[in-house]
């Protein structure tokens, strides 16, 4: 390919140099004769090297690219067909960004300190949230060192990140492809397999960070259960090695499922980023736990032990419900009573029956409104179970809280509101518990009570299923009721 330097392609881009050669594809730098500016020139030529697969990967590459308009992501100029001798194929011109690559810096000998990397991986977030938030989304593949530009720094951040080589990228017409792209120590497990998600350009970028971290290939580190052991290479914080773990998980749903995610916990306190670290391991329900827990795609239904679950009310909302149980059992109380008197056919039939009918009424109507009112108000310590139900809310990101007691054939519906937040922590010394706080928190608390081992397993499974990151500090208690 050397022979290419000086030439001039499609009667516009002169070769200058060449940047990279992969199999199936040329990368050049070139001037674009017309404005003068440099540019990079991707060649494809129909020789010995050419795969079917490799001109695919390749137009999807041309595809991908001019739909995309993002300040980090090099833009498309063109793409066109060429003759180079007896040979044809395509080019693909996009914007040539000056920077070395990360690959390029540390084997400049270039360390990066942990603030750095924190820049660094914010950026690269920055990015792919941008990816994999189009509709489809678009999944990189092959995040590596030597595809992530960095410019020099700027006074105390570490330069400019740019996310380049969009030859492995899964496109949004393409979204059921089993196409293996990507390099070795970067790839996931699920992308050997020819399956990529959103999670495994995370995967990708947390090889990347150890990467930089350690200046050692990630190949080339030790590994216990599939996951990296890169902590005692690194000088870093054990709130960033937690997060660079979570990323690197094995198991794609132990994962963060997107990169605001990934970003949200990265900004959280180091409670919070301990926290994946310590669900993952929690995953098991302990064995003397007597919570079910039923995890559907449209709902999570909690089934908790009374004695677990305790309730407070706000007195204002209690005593209104109270007034309007009032009002309904005076109503019953007149229609079975009262309305019979009136229209019985004598005075004497309507005496004798009064008292039957009225204790018929007041004993209905106590079974229909005050003996529920009274279990919403007072802990039941019985056999029976309450159901915590999360939901989504009216088809947004919110969730809705559902809580009822199933007594028998009757649903005795409690509580109904939005969920806003989620805490665990230590109650007392002997006790811990998760809190569901919702768009009405001075009405309703809730509290399940449980070991430390049973609740950091329930925040294993509302982390999986809400999508949140829920705060379990396990030095801070959370207050009492």
């Amino acid at each position: 390919m050397d022979s290419l330097i000086d030439q001039v392609l499609h009667q516009r881009y002169q070769i200058c140099s060449k940047l990279s050669h992969k199999p199936g594809s040329k990368t050049f730098l070139a001037t674009d004769l017309t404005t003068g500016e440099r540019v990079v020139v991707k060649l494809l030529l129909f020789d010995a090297d050419f795969t079917w697969e490799n001109l695919k990967l390749f137009e999807r590459e041309a595809a991908a690219l001019k739909e995309l308009r993002h300040a980090a992501i090099p833009a498309y100029l063109d793409f066109a067909d060429v003759e180079i001798g007896d040979r044809k194929g395509f080019l693909l011109v996009q914007t040539y960004i000056d920077a070395p690559s990360l690959q390029d810096w540390v084997e400049r000998g270039r360390t990066f300190s942990e603030a750095e990397l924190h820049q660094i991986a914010k950026d690269i977030l920055d990015i792919l949230a941008y990816l994999h938030g189009r509709q489809p989304s678009m999944i990189h593949r092959d995040i590596k060192p030597s595809n992530v530009l960095l410019s020099d720094r700027s006074g105390n951040h570490p330069g400019q990140v740019y996310l380049v080589d969009f030859g492995a990228i899964q496109g949004p017409q393409h979204g059921g492809t089993v196409t293996i792209v990507g390099t070795y120590g970067y790839m996931p497990l699920e992308q050997f397999g020819g399956r990529a998600v959103p999670a495994s350009d995370l995967y990708s970028l947390g090889a990347t960070l150890v990467y930089l971290s350690t200046g050692q290939h990630p190949a080339d580190l030790p590994q216990q259960d599939l996951r990296l052991q890169f902590a005692d290479q690194a000088q870093l914080s054990p709130p960033f090695c937690h997060w660079l773990q979570w990323l690197l998980e094995p198991d794609l749903s132990q994962r963060p499922p997107s990169a605001e995610r990934a970003a949200a916990l990265f900004e959280s306190p180091p409670g919070q980023l301990a926290l994946a670290q310590n669900t993952a391991v929690k995953k098991q329900q302990p064995d003397n736990s007597f919570i079910f827990v039923d995890c559907a795609s449209a709902s999570l239904t909690l089934r908790i032990p009374n004695q677990q679950l305790e309730k407070k009310f706000h007195h204002g909302h209690a005593l209104a419900k109270a007034l309007v149980r009032i009002k309904q059992v005076g109503l019953w109380t007149f229609m079975i009573t009262i309305l019979p008197m009136m229209f019985g056919s004598t005075g004497m039939v309507s005496f004798i029956w009064l008292p039957i009918l009225f204790w018929m009424g007041v004993s209905l109507a106590f079974s229909l409104f005050v003996r529920p009112l009274l279990e919403e108000v007072n802990k039941i310590h019985s056999p029976n179970r309450y159901y915590l139900r999360l939901m989504p809310k009216d088809n947004s990101s919110g969730l809705s809280l559902h809580l009822f007691k199933k007594t028998f054939w009757i649903d005795c519906r409690i509580l109904q509101q939005q969920l806003i937040g989620i805490s665990a922590g230590p109650y007392d010394d002997a006790h811990y518990r998760i809190n569901f706080i919702g768009d009405r928190s001075s009405a309703y608390t809730l509290h399940v009570q449980g070991s430390p081992d049973e609740i950091q397993w329930l925040c294993y499974k509302l982390n999986s299923w809400t999508g949140w990151e829920i705060g379990y500090h396990d030095s801070t208690p959370v207050g009492s009721a």
